[in-house]
C-alpha cells in the first residue's frame, strides 16, 4: 500500500500543522492512487541541517534521482566514487 517518507530539516510542528499535511497527503494519495485511506501511512523524520547531506540527499536523492517524480532545486552532493570498484 501507498507509504510516504518525507524527510525535513528540524521544525516543531503544531497539532494543528500536522494534521492538515495528514488531511492533505492522504487525499492526494487517495485520489491519484486509488486506494482508501485505511492503506496510506506516512512517516515523518526531521533532520538537522548539518547531516541533510549525508543522511537524506546522497541516499536518498542522488543515488535515487531516476526514481523521483520531483528533483531539488539547490545543489545536490557528488557521490564518491572513491569506495567504488569497477568491474575488471
Amino acid at each position: 500500500m501507498p507509504h510516504i517518507d518525507i524527510a525535513y530539516f528540524d521544525k516543531e510542528l503544531t497539532e494543528t500543522q500536522l494534521a492538515q499535511l495528514d488531511k492533505d497527503l492522504t487525499q492526494v494519495i487517495c485520489t491519484c492512487l486509488k486506494v482508501p485511506a485505511s492503506a496510506v501511512s506516512i512517516g515523518l523524520e526531521p533532520v538537522a541541517p548539518d547531516v541533510w547531506n549525508t543522511q537524506i540527499a546522497l541516499p536518498r536523492i542522488v543515488t535515487r534521482a531516476a526514481s523521483l517524480l520531483r528533483q531539488p532545486d539547490y545543489p545536490l552532493p557528488k557521490p564518491d566514487t572513491a569506495h567504488q570498484t569497477k568491474d575488471i
